[in-house]
């Protein structure tokens, strides 16, 4: 029998929280803003940098939106973007860039802004960088003197998202942050938040040939249901409820993943072997 390996994405491992999943810690789905602002200050409200298919802007770059809760445009001209807090004032945004009174300003990290002519490219202002979440980068906002207002760590600090999804405050200029399965780019923050994703499933047997057949056992923590597949499709709601060991008898791809009874957690990342 062979137990044939794919690769996945699996949970990570908080810097400096040793025996600690990222998608079990608190701060991971929903932590309070460290740097909350005025109720008249510009804000950070969504980012994503796991946009494969949203067509945000017409493209599928990774973006952060500002919330302006004044009642006045705020001009954010000379603050800065940057992908690393060593280096804050990576992108200054340029002179006369305005977010509206009780509205967002879209920003895409595309690495577009490097040249002058490509800077609106798309229609939306570019920034000189592109963010890649797995590396541990960053989403970090400061102000004209280089001072950071907000920081957002991949890894260390916040953890990654799937494809597709974002990390947004629970309402717009909010102090709580929370996974979003149905991001809103330009639009009012509030609904498919999730405190983070279940528990990635774990399988009893790891990828690899075996000389017979075998029974898997996938584990996962009470008040976690999981679903499963066995032909290399991404399993679903609707697949197969595991209830027990499987029987692989063949060369076979099994594919699990959890979901949480109570609502509180996204479905988890997909274990494959």
């Amino acid at each position: 029998v062979v137990f044939t390996p794919c690769v996945q994405n699996r949970s990570l491992t908080a810097i400096g929280m040793p025996g600690k999943s990222v998608s079990s810690l608190g701060f991971l789905s929903k932590f309070l803003d460290l740097f909350k602002a005025s109720s008249e200050q510009v804000v950070i409200n969504e980012f994503s940098c796991s946009n494969y298919t949203l067509g945000v802007g017409g493209d599928n770059e990774d973006y952060i939106e500002f919330y302006n809760p004044g009642v006045a445009p705020s001009d954010i001209g000379g603050y800065f973007l940057s992908d690393n807090p060593a280096n804050p004032d990576k992108f200054e945004i340029p002179a006369g860039t305005f977010v509206p009174a009780g509205g967002y300003l879209l920003v895409m990290c595309s690495g577009e802004g490097e040249l002058l002519p490509n800077l609106y490219i798309g229609g939306n202002l570019n920034t000189n960088f592109k963010v890649n979440q797995c590396a541990g980068e960053a989403m970090v906002f400061s102000d004209p003197g280089g001072a950071i207002l907000e920081e957002y760590v991949f890894v260390s600090n916040i953890g990654t998202t799937q494809a597709d999804h974002s990390w947004a405050r629970d309402s717009d200029g909010g102090g709580i942050w929370s996974i979003c399965t149905n991001p809103t780019p330009e639009a009012a923050n509030g609904a498919d938040m999730f405190s983070g994703y279940a528990t990635t499933p774990v399988f009893s047997d790891e990828a690899g040939f075996y000389a017979g057949g075998l029974n898997v056992a996938i584990d996962v923590p009470v008040g976690y249901e999981v679903r499963y597949t066995t032909d290399g499709y991404a399993p679903d709601a609707f697949s197969i409820l595991y209830t027990g060991s499987i029987n692989i008898a063949t060369t076979t791809v099994l594919r699990a993943i959890s979901f949480d009874l109570s609502g509180v957690n996204a479905p988890s990342y997909i274990a494959t072997n």
